[in-house]
């Protein structure tokens, strides 16, 4: 790391832990602060786990997209038809939000504006709607009357927000016309080229506790939107962004041959140079480009929350509702554990069925990822099965990225064949709070148990254990 990355480096982290150390001298559990979360991309019911989470987090409030629709000349239309949430849920509103996207230079003039709200209110339901709009700044005056129209047909009323607007022309206007606000403080900035220190973490800490501070002036309620989901952006060999790689996995990044650890920037960000053409996720990568995952780290979204506080927000709201796939980011059980107190991540490996074994994170505390290395084989974690003497038979991964064996491990490792080995190692890059890893099937040596196996994980904690 440069000079300059260092002091960067320097300075963020003591912005940080001076807005951590103020933030734990208030207990969570004192503050009365609304947490919500917006659902995007997903039509399936909210499971009962999940349900049963999000009562335990205190939310009584979820904003559901049921759709986009754009605008074309005057009049406006659906890209598909809405998907109005069915699902009703003891103690918990969900209010469905409407995307709108715009090519027209004036889109909310004359009749623009009554089919704007006819075709708005349909969607409005008893909880209310929320508009979604990343407004240019020069339609932000023309946007909130268009809003106020909206309004009169539906009593319930909040709007998205761009991180700038509590600054710009139309402000006032747009308060008067809605109920309540929700800003986004990620994505704050155009990606930076590497080259240029960039790309910026989707939360930097002082970005966006700056931000959220320039909104403790609006005059109505507003919920500070802030980002939990991950990001993989690909940039070229000249530092030009080309696009976000979509549908991907950490074990695809962090195993993937063709790529090798540069750097770390605080906040979340880990830089990969492409050394190799090849495949990442499905997207074809070349030589001397730069994959950037970013993911905003725990500590800055605990500081953005109190900045929030601060600011007289009436709360955050997640973007987005976790879910199984890893672009959703941290898991829905640490969301509501990001108390900088809160425990590590407990990894227990148990034996489920004859021949399979389960490593368990059993907290609340996700298992991170472990991007940083200077080699495929330095990110991730690896959990170790050893015994004394070749017993292993047969072994599958299962949802684990790799099995391997090995002999002499410790003196003159040598990889082998599963017969020939003492020790399996199974490859993985992170685990979730709460959830499992299922080794695929082991077979033993006849007259043998999991009992003769002790265990231990790789990059945290070195101690071996017996399993449970």
């Amino acid at each position: 790391m440069d000079s300059k990355n260092s002091r960067f480096a320097v300075r963020s982290g003591m912005i940080l832990r001076t807005l951590v150390a103020v933030a734990l001298s208030l207990p969570f559990c004192c503050r009365a602060f609304e947490i919500s979360y917006w659902v995007w991309e997903r039509t399936a019911p909210l499971s009962q786990s999940e349900i049963a989470e999000l009562h335990a987090q205190g939310v009584t409030t979820i904003y559901w997209n049921v759709g986009e629709i754009s605008n074309t000349g005057a009049d406006w239309k659906w890209k598909a038809a809405p998907e109005m949430p069915k699902q009703v849920v003891d103690g918990l509103a969900i209010v469905p939000v409407v995307r709108i996207t715009s090519i027209g230079k004036t889109p909310f003039e004359g009749a623009s504006i009554e089919a704007f709200v006819a075709k708005l209110r349909v969607a409005a339901i008893d909880s209310g709607l929320q508009v979604d709009f990343d407004c240019p700044d020069r339609l932000l005056g023309s946007y909130a009357n268009a809003l106020k129209a909206l309004h009169a047909a539906v009593p319930k009323l909040t709007v998205t927000a761009l991180a700038g607007w509590s600054n710009r022309p139309g402000w006032e206007a747009l308060q008067q016309s809605v109920d309540a606000i929700f800003p986004m403080f990620y994505d704050l900035g155009p990606d930076t080229s590497p080259a240029q220190g960039g790309p910026e973490p989707l939360a930097g800490v002082q970005a966006t506790s700056e931000r959220i501070s320039s909104w403790s002036a609006c005059k109505i309620p507003w919920m500070a939107g802030l980002p939990s989901f991950g990001r993989l952006s690909l940039f070229g060999a000249d530092g030009h962004w080309l696009g976000n790689i979509r549908q991907w996995g950490w074990d695809d990044v962090c195993f993937n041959q063709c790529l090798t650890s540069e750097k770390t920037i605080p906040g979340g960000v880990t830089l990969f140079r492409v050394k190799a053409g090849g495949i990442v996720s499905s997207t074809p990568v070349k030589k001397d480009q730069v994959v950037a995952a970013r993911l905003p780290a725990r500590d800055t979204l605990s500081a953005a929350i109190f900045a929030a506080q601060k600011a007289g927000a009436r709360g955050v709201v997640w973007f987005r509702l976790p879910d199984s796939g890893d672009p959703s980011g941290w898991s829905l059980k640490q969301m509501g554990s990001l108390d900088p107190r809160s425990a590590s991540p407990k990894l227990v490996l148990r034996a489920t069925a004859a021949g399979r074994l389960s490593l368990v994170n059993d907290s609340s505390t996700d298992l991170e990822p472990r991007l940083s290395g200077t080699n495929g084989m330095d990110r991730g974690y690896a959990l170790e099965l050893d015994a004394d003497a070749p017993i292993f038979r047969e072994a599958t991964a299962g949802d684990f990225w790799k099995v391997t064996g090995h002999a002499n491990p410790d003196t003159k490792p040598a990889l082998l064949a599963i017969p020939l080995s003492t020790r399996l190692t199974f490859w993985f890059s992170h685990l979730r709070a709460g959830e499992s890893l299922d080794c695929g099937l082991i077979q033993l040596a006849p007259n043998t148990t999991f009992k003769q196996i002790r265990y231990r994980v790789l990059q945290f904690g070195e101690k071996w254990q017996s399993i449970e």
